[in-house]
Formats: structure tokens, sequence, C-alpha cells
């Protein structure tokens, strides 16, 4: 699906339809473009995926251990992988609490109290305001572990040998940095899904 077909902005971010999917879908599955998954585990969660009542979501925990949020980083629920569902991001957008980064800024989080004394616990990255969503607005949440996706998601994060091929800024370009760092045959074999290239 092409959410900018229509509006025709020079770069969208995923974020828009992530933020907006109540006004489009019953529900919406997202993850990173350097991601695969073994299949028997993407199976697993497109199952988890489809049994998801409408108001509830899933998303790879990124939540900080217990000595790291008593220090005040608290980490967030990560766009890695996950799915919404249209009363999920209704209620996220409703209060202010969806996938942007920096959710204190966010139109619908409005009071002096929910921007400068709630939500500035959370880390500024993407996901924070789901996360406080959950915590602050008893959003329905049902986590995903990092884990197990760690071996097929082909990225800079714990690879000492990645060189970057694009600005780390608005004209990144990560098939630039994908094809230069990672050979998606060797991917696929390794996560037993050469049959699908």
């Amino acid at each position: 699906m092409n959410f900018n077909k229509e509006i025709g902005f020079p770069k969208l971010t995923p974020m828009v339809p992530m933020e907006l999917t109540y006004l489009f879908a019953p529900r919406l599955a997202f993850w990173h473009s350097d991601l695969l998954v073994r299949e028997p585990l993407l199976r697993k969660i497109a199952e988890l995926f489809k049994a998801l009542s409408d108001g509830e979501m899933a998303a790879v925990d990124d939540r900080q251990r217990w000595h790291q949020r008593i220090r005040g980083n608290r980490g967030r629920y990560w766009e890695l992988l996950g799915c919404t569902t249209r009363g999920a991001s209704q209620s996220n957008f409703a209060h202010g609490c969806g996938w942007w980064r920096r959710s204190y800024l966010h139109p619908n989080c409005q009071t002096e109290e929910e921007r400068n004394l709630r939500r500035r616990r959370y880390t500024w990255d993407h996901g924070a305001g789901i996360l406080a969503w959950q915590e602050l607005h008893n959003g329905k949440l049902r986590p995903l572990r990092a884990k197990p996706l760690q071996e097929g998601h082909c990225t800079k994060i714990s690879n000492k040998r990645y060189i970057k091929q694009s600005p780390n800024n608005a004209k990144k370009d990560l098939t630039k940095d994908l094809v230069f760092n990672y050979d998606l045959n060797e991917v696929c074999i390794k996560l037993g899904l050469a049959k699908f290239l």
C-alpha cells in the first residue's frame, strides 16, 4: 500500500500510517525493512497478530531492566515488528501516545503536567509514547521478545563490521547500507528463507 501516493510528500516515514491506522484499517502489521524472520516464528507472530482484539497492540519489548529504570532509563516499545488495531491506534492518538519521537510534543499531549512531569521520564525515541500509553493510560499491549528477531535484523546495531554508505539524516538511503553490508542470499540461507528468493 502506498500511503504517500495522494499526499506526495518528498518522504513519508512509516510512523504516519502507524500513527493513523484507525483512519483506514481495522489493523496494521509493520516491521523494519531490514528485518527477515524465520518462517515458523513469523507464522507464530502472524497468529498472535490475528488474535489481537480491537484496542490491543503488539510490539517488540525494549523496556530496560529494573536497575536501569531506577536510574530513569525506562526504555520503549520498539517498532522493529508489531501490529496495532483500530481501537489501540485511536486510543494512542487520543492520548498523544503514538509512535512519534518526543511524545511529550504530541499535539494531544496538552497539559503542562503531562508534558513536563509525566512524559519527560520516557526516552525521546520512537515507541516511548507506546510505553507511556501502556503505563499511564492502561493501554493493552502484548510484548514481543527482541532476542529471537536479532538474527535476521540486518542493522548496524551490534555489527562491528558495518560501514555506513549513506548519511544518518533525512537523506539516508538504507538500500545502499543494506546492499553493502549484507548479502540477501546468505541471510536467507541462514534463516531458511532461500526458497522465497
